[in-house]
């Protein structure tokens, strides 16, 4: 019973300090640290069994920190998938094109899907569209070039034929966007 009131008296003096936010900063504040000796000052007086709840309390905390984290992750790819869907419903599809700092290989992103390019194969889906007159050519093209190099992008972004309207979006974004190296000095 002592033993009790003892550990009583050890948690009435805990004053938590409501400025600390988060415990995955590098810098610790002051009222960290003074919870920290509280806490190492306790454990010699804590039996094994009170031990062990706190390691188990530990965990706890620890994964819903990660679970937070995961999820605060999620919510801003639902913001993010929330505008592709309402971008493909305005315009039938969404086309963008991410490039690499240095330029040596680009992310189509096609509707949900994205997709790398090398440096190589950018420029010969360019030259396709920069040689086209209008989308229906363009589409045509596209959809046989990327048939006969990279069925991968068809499959994932369900591209199943020539018609499909991400097809014109991707000649009108990548004629707009981009020309071809002999072109650039031409124009």
């Amino acid at each position: 019973m002592k033993k009790q009131a003892g550990k009583n008296k050890q948690l009435a003096k805990i004053k938590p300090d409501n400025s600390v936010k988060s415990a995955g900063k590098s810098k610790k504040s002051s009222g960290r640290n003074e919870l920290e000796k509280q806490l190492k000052e306790m454990i010699e007086e804590i039996d094994e069994e009170g031990l062990a709840f706190l390691i188990n309390q530990s965990r706890v905390i620890l994964r819903n920190m990660q679970v937070d984290k995961v999820n605060k992750e999620l919510r801003a790819l639902e913001t993010i998938d929330r505008g592709i869907s309402k971008v493909k419903q305005e315009k039938g599809a969404f086309f963008a094109v991410r490039e690499a700092e240095n330029k040596s290989h680009f992310i189509l992103v096609l509707n949900k899907t994205r997709k790398f390019l090398t440096l190589e194969e950018m420029r010969k889906l360019v030259r396709v569209c920069r040689s086209c007159e209008d989308a229906q050519d363009a589409s045509a093209r596209l959809y046989n070039w990327l048939a006969r190099n990279r069925t991968d992008i068809l499959a994932d972004a369900e591209i199943k034929n020539k018609g499909v309207p991400l097809l014109a979006a991707m000649y009108e974004t990548l004629k707009a966007r981009y020309k071809v190296k002999d072109e650039a000095g031409a124009g």
